[in-house]
């Protein structure tokens, strides 16, 4: 238990047949969890269709970042904008070994001194163009303390939600302000195969020019993240920063789904519930609710039943373990039943929005 406020975001979604995200076979990924199979998409995959939103939404560049193996080449690119008269891959050299603290551990695959890492190197844009500015105007070599102090300063909303890890420079580190869980179905699933042909329109043949088959499934998924919004503070510094990023995230994450063979299954739907819960002293998955796997009505399908054995178990959550929580907000459609009314506020995505708006700002007060 911590002093911090967590936001809980818990997704109810349908997703007609799809393969939003599969395995190295083509496989629509899948977990056991009751018992019984799940349909599962990976947190990496959650995250990445969050950070693909962020750049749909139009955030400032200088808040986002690339993460790359190729960190030289990134900081050459960004001096050579800024000056094309010095040697540009000289100093981006100079000055990743002096934001270093151990030695690399280069590519195994990759020729020795390419520049290579074994791992991504994620800096957000402001730190970038700050780290340019910072080799270009060394009038010697590049201090290594001051490298790194840019390095750790300025770390965007990007950096600040999703964190970084560099083995090679611990005192950059930033720790991740978000927990993304893999997103399971409420219930078993079996999965499918699609079995097509393709007719050669060149070749007058009346035959299959090509026969393959796709893999597919569909479920109603429970998808899960939280914000640590004391983190996110200590990560950006700002308040008003923070109620940026909490913004971008929440509405990111509602909004976003992996796009895998969305050409081929247009499984292209929102949400019909969403739950988003402020809590002191720790984050609450409701997983839980779902081990037991749900069974669908004659008539009423998934969504329903799902969110019905969500707002109960939130209930007894709240009952026998974790108390009520600071704040709670409820988004859905006539679908999701009215149950989740009897444990949160019911608001529209934008009302939401609005609703956080509101509340964070003497919350983050306290973080500060």
């Amino acid at each position: 238990m911590t002093d911090n406020y967590f936001l809980d975001i818990n997704v109810i979604q349908p997703l007609p047949p799809n393969n939003v995200n599969r395995d190295d076979t083509g496989t629509p990924k899948t977990a056991v969890y009751g018992g019984v199979t799940r349909a599962r998409i990976s947190s990496q995959a959650l995250k990445r269709a969050v950070r693909e939103q962020f750049q749909q939404r139009h955030l400032p560049e200088n808040e986002l970042g690339r993460p790359t193996r190729e960190v030289e080449a990134l900081l050459t690119e960004a001096i050579k904008a800024k000056n094309s008269d010095v040697d540009a891959e000289a100093l981006a050299k100079e000055l990743w070994k002096a934001i270093k603290t151990t030695k690399a551990k280069e590519n195994a695959n990759s020729d020795e001194g390419d520049g290579k890492k074994s791992y991504l190197v994620f800096f957000s844009n402001k730190q970038v163009e700050a780290l340019a500015d910072l080799a270009i105007g060394s009038q010697d070599a590049i201090d290594k303390k001051e490298a790194r102090r840019v390095a750790a300063e300025a770390n965007g909303l990007e950096l600040a939600l999703f964190g970084r890890m560099i083995a090679d420079a611990p005192e950059i580190n930033v720790d991740a302000a978000v927990q993304v869980a893999h997103g399971i179905s409420t219930h078993a699933v079996e999965l499918e195969s699609d079995y097509f042909t393709a007719v050669d329109q060149f070749v007058d043949d009346p035959g299959a020019a090509m026969i393959g088959d796709i893999g597919f499934s569909s479920s109603t998924m429970y998808r899960y993240a939280a914000i640590n919004l004391g983190e996110l503070m200590t990560n950006l510094g700002d308040p008003q920063a923070v109620q940026q990023a909490t913004d971008a995230f929440v509405r990111s994450f509602i909004m976003s789904m992996p796009s895998g063979k969305q050409n081929t299954f247009a499984n292209i739907t929102v949400p019909d519930a969403v739950l988003v819960v402020l809590r002191k002293g720790r984050p609450l998955s409701l997983a839980g609710a779902f081990e037991r796997p749900v069974t669908a009505g004659s008539e009423s399908g998934y969504v329903a039943a799902s969110c019905s054995e969500l707002a109960q178990y939130d209930k007894q959550l709240q009952e026998n373990f974790v108390g009520a929580p600071a704040a709670s907000f409820v988004v859905r459609t006539d679908n999701a039943g009215e149950e989740l009314d009897a444990v949160a506020d019911r608001v529209t995505l934008d009302e939401l929005m609005n609703k956080l708006g509101e509340v964070l700002p003497s919350v983050v007060g306290e973080q500060a």
